[in-house]
């Protein structure tokens, strides 16, 4: 190396290093001075960028700092207090102090009769405010006597309006189930029961009324009002319903008197008779729903929302049991006017619910590490390290496609393990009777349909552009109706395979360059229109299987990029014959997984072919040359007596097996 070499290698390290000294990663655990108490889902922000952490709920926090930031941590009715990052570096805990009580001051007062008017004019303020867009994190847990049986995250692109929130885009998710009296509790859809709420508009709104939805006039007429607190500037109102038979929330509302802007309203009700709740299945039943909903807004000119926060219990019965089902979640507002790049899908986001789009997208580890705005607490990982031991881990870890009767992946990754029959027409997604009508004209492409998605997920981490891509196989949407041939199975792996192959050409553009996001946009968009046109052409071609010479030529195609064979799959004429010789339906499964498990035997991988094939051996089949082919995999593997048992039966059924093979038996 010569010294020009050499001094440019050493600054090179030498800025290394002192980009490495200039970040460091502090934790603490912010404390009611009062109490002792952590305090929950206080904002530790950079003073200088506004960004930061949030405590989770053991007041815990951890964020990585520049040498020169100073911390801003603040929570509703406590001091705000600023700090330089070193103070964490020195010191594990912070107390914040709670805001003093100064209600002796306004007791002078005959009536409280003000406190409308203050409402009104905040009521008035909060309905001029803007909408804007923010990152969001969602988290729901649920338990039943102590035991967890439902644990939620997701992060969103959130608009957030005066009322709540406008608007959800899912970015990520993961789900964690357990099984509690034969029923799997999942409130998948209490993440639209709140974002679908409004605060300030009572029209379509499934819940009681509350106070922000009513005029002065009408405010007067249905509720009391109580002063609890006057708290560092602070009023903290207690709306009491007049009468319990009405349709109204109880509510506390902190109001800051100089800004006249709401700071906080928590929103309670005892036996619910108007919710959007639903039960899972129609033969179970609900009652008892007790509902607390807080909403807590910036006490500055923006009037921002920073964080939505519920808790629900409610008496379920199922066929089995009634337990009390307690829920408690939040949603928790960051990096105002920022998004996520969200991922692309083939189809529009409307037709996927949250939990299609959670259990159908590839677990992202980089993505959960970046953005870890809220650290996990002691209570969501042991309800973790419990779905994990008894139930089910969706999108967390190595478990992420765990597969069971209730979560059936219904989307599965690409990979080289060949997609057979009996999972395209799994979820039984079309209707055979239509098909069997014979009086409803039906055209071929009409009975079969094989449906694929590039997922594509574009995340920036410290000016790096990080991709995750996968060719997603949707079992649900995808179905073979028509007469199977000796081709299907073929042709059907043929079609994702060359969904695949567009991913990687699509891939192999975007590590060219560093793209901007609309650059994105369009190369993915180009992938889509190719795919548009190409599949088409190529179920054209192909004739569902009885264009062989199309058939033969796609394949070569993918031999020739991705090195897989799909012509192994290619039924013989004999097999074809035997297949349609007896009952097609029936005879599919065991028939696809011989030459499936055959087509991994040949080029040889023995580890993944034997379990297909005594797979197929297990449904019942007697066919000489299944014998034949377990046991020359048994021997391959060298298990040589099991593989001579499987060679002698194949003998007995008249099958000719070399005399180099049964000279391993003798």
């Amino acid at each position: 190396m010569n010294s020009f070499a050499r001094l440019v290698l050493f600054l090179f390290i030498g800025f290394l290093s002192v980009t490495a000294e200039a970040q460091i990663e502090i934790s603490g655990t912010i404390i009611n001075s009062e109490t002792g108490n952590p305090v929950p889902f206080a904002y530790v922000k950079k003073k200088k960028i506004n960004r930061g952490a949030i405590t989770n709920e053991d007041g815990y926090f951890k964020l990585t700092c520049w040498e020169t930031d100073t911390l801003i941590i603040s929570f509703v009715s406590y001091q705000r207090i600023e700090v330089p990052y070193t103070y964490f570096i020195e010191n594990d805990q912070l107390l914040l102090n709670p805001s003093d009580n100064e209600l002796a001051t306004v007791e002078i007062y005959a009536d409280f009769d003000f406190l409308y008017d203050l409402f009104e004019a905040a009521r008035q303020n909060l309905k001029r405010a803007d909408s804007y867009p923010a990152k969001s994190y969602f988290a729901l847990e649920t338990s039943t006597a102590g035991i967890p049986v439902e644990l939620l995250e997701c992060y969103y692109n959130a608009e957030i309006g005066p009322s709540g929130i406008n608007d959800l885009q899912l970015k990520n998710g993961r789900i964690g189930m357990s099984e509690e009296s034969g029923t799997y509790y999942a409130s998948l859809s209490t993440t639209q029961i709140i974002s679908d709420y409004r605060l300030l508009n009572k029209r379509n709104n499934q819940f009681p009324t509350n106070p922000l939805q009513l005029n002065k006039n009408k405010l007067k007429r249905v509720y009391d009002l109580k002063l609890d607190a006057f708290q560092d500037g602070i009023y903290k109102i207690r709306f009491i319903c007049k009468n319990e038979e009405w349709d109204y929330f109880n509510a506390t509302v902190w109001i800051d008197k100089f800004t006249e802007q709401i700071v906080q309203i928590d929103l309670q009700e005892n036996d619910l008779n108007k919710h959007p709740f639903v039960v899972i299945d129609q033969e179970h039943k609900m009652d008892s729903l007790n509902f607390n909903i807080s909403y807590t807004f910036s006490n500055d000119a923006t009037q921002s929302l920073d964080k939505i926060a519920f808790n629900y219990d409610l008496n379920y019965e199922n066929n089995h049991h009634t337990r009390v089902m307690k829920s408690g979640g939040v949603f928790l507002f960051f990096e105002k006017d920022a998004e996520f790049d969200l991922p692309y899908y083939t189809e529009t986001d409307h037709k996927l619910s949250d939990y299609d789009k959670i259990v159908g997208q590839p677990y992202n580890e980089k993505f959960w590490a970046q953005n870890e705005v809220i650290s996990p607490s002691r209570k969501s990982i042991l309800y973790k390290a419990y779905f994990k031991r008894a139930g089910v881990l969706l999108n967390f870890d190595e478990l992420s496609k765990r597969n069971n009767e209730v979560c059936k992946n219904r989307i599965i990754e690409w990979s080289q393990r060949r997609v057979l029959m009996d999972e395209i027409n799994q979820f039984g997604n079309y209707d055979i009777a239509r098909k069997n009508d014979v009086h409803h004209t039906q055209l071929i492409r009409d009975l079969y349909n094989f449906q694929a998605h590039i997922y594509l997920d574009r995340n920036a981490y410290d000016d790096t552009v990080y991709y995750l891509s996968k060719t997603l196989i949707d079992l649900e949407d995808s179905f073979y109706h028509l007469e199977v041939n000796k081709n299907t199975t073929c042709i059907i792996n043929t079609y994702f395979d060359l969904v695949e192959l567009e991913r990687r050409n699509m891939m192999e553009v975007l590590q060219l360059n560093d793209w901007s996001k609309l650059q994105v946009d369009s190369i993915y968009q180009k992938s889509q229109d190719w795919l548009a046109t190409n599949l088409k052409y190529y179920l054209a071609e192909v004739d569902h299987g009885e264009n062989n010479a199309a058939v033969k030529r796609f394949n070569k195609v993918i031999l020739g990029n991705m090195g897989i064979d799909n012509s192994l799959l290619i039924w013989s004429d004999f097999m074809a014959e035997k297949a349609a010789s007896q009952n097609t339906i029936s005879a599919e499964p065991w028939i696809e997984l011989y030459n499936y498990g055959t087509a991994l035997l040949q080029i040889g991988e023995y580890e993944k072919s034997l379990p297909i094939l005594l797979e197929a051996y297990e449904m019942g089949s007697q066919d000489p040359w299944l014998a034949y082919n377990i046991g020359l995999n048994y021997l391959k593997l060298n298990k040589i007596k099991k593989g001579c048992e499987f060679l002698s039966m194949a003998k007995e059924m008249g099958e000719e097996v070399p005399e180099e093979l049964t000279s391993e038996c003798e």
